[in-house]
């Protein structure tokens, strides 16, 4: 009996060699849409992430770069969520999802570094055609000063300046709450009716503060007087935002002051080292 060979076509070919030939990696990807939060205390962050829609990877491994520092391991799990005590500093995070020995990388990294706001020149209330307020856009971060006699500006502003007296040269200047223009003998007249909003501040916070005090703490004001330079105030915001603000310079016989600012994006979140 003759016996006849096996003839594979290519196609046949081709889907053998897919079946016998090993495997060249695992598939894998990227997690996605990494987040940071503050967690109860003010000063931990809480990472949040999705997984890889490839699927759930071995583990995650979770890095962070402190400002003043090299990147360090912050944590592994197989979790989508992680809390990293970063010991008051302020950095960024990357999260990797790792497949075998494949890291995929996601492409957020986001960061716990306040935006800084260079010298903003603020002039005191009662300073004609002058811009008193101050208030942080919570888009960018960034700082501008506004004028205190438009009632449109009331939603941008989170503090002003002012010598709480009609004129521009008594002594001690004030950051004042705009929803606190009431107690401001120099507001009438000069600050229209609207919806102002609530800014609380605290009294000199000594040295270079890098945690400011939680709200709970009672240390937070309508106002605070400038008793010296430079000063540095902790800002909460309604919308529990901080905030570090330094002033730089006050001349009551020129009215204005002059300050830079630090605002944390991640709202609760108490970290300002800069």
């Amino acid at each position: 009996m003759n016996r006849s060979p096996v003839v594979l076509t290519a196609g046949a070919l081709a889907l053998a060699m897919m079946i016998v030939l090993p495997s060249c990696g695992v598939l894998g990807g990227p997690p996605g849409n990494v987040q940071v939060q503050a967690d109860s205390t003010g000063t931990g962050v809480v990472l949040l992430w999705t997984s890889p829609s490839e699927g759930p990877p071995d583990r995650y491994a979770v890095y962070f770069t402190p400002l003043d520092g090299t990147e360090e391991l912050a944590a592994e799990t197989t979790a989508t969520v992680c809390y990293h005590d970063p010991a008051g500093r302020t950095g960024t995070y990357r999260v990797e999802a790792r497949f075998g020995d494949d890291a995929y990388p996601a492409t957020e990294e986001p960061s716990t570094v306040p935006v800084f706001t260079d010298t903003i020149r603020l002039d005191e209330l009662n300073v004609a055609n002058g811009l008193a307020g101050f208030g942080w856009s919570r888009v960018t971060g960034e700082g501008a000063a506004f004028d205190m006699r438009i009632a449109g500006n009331a939603p941008s502003v989170d503090f002003y300046l002012t010598d709480t007296r009609f004129g521009s040269n008594s002594r001690p200047y004030s950051l004042f709450s705009p929803a606190a223009r009431g107690k401001d003998q120099g507001a009438p007249g000069v600050i229209p009716g609207a919806e102002w909003k609530e800014g609380w501040l605290t009294d000199h916070l000594p040295g270079e503060p890098t945690i400011l005090p939680l709200l709970g703490d009672t240390v937070y004001f309508d106002y605070t007087d400038i008793t010296s330079i430079p000063f540095h105030a902790g800002c909460w915001l309604p919308d529990d935002h901080y905030a570090l603000v330094r002033v730089l310079k006050v001349d009551t016989d020129a009215g204005y002051a002059e300050l830079v600012a630090w605002f944390q994006m991640v709202p609760g979140l108490r970290l300002v080292q800069h």
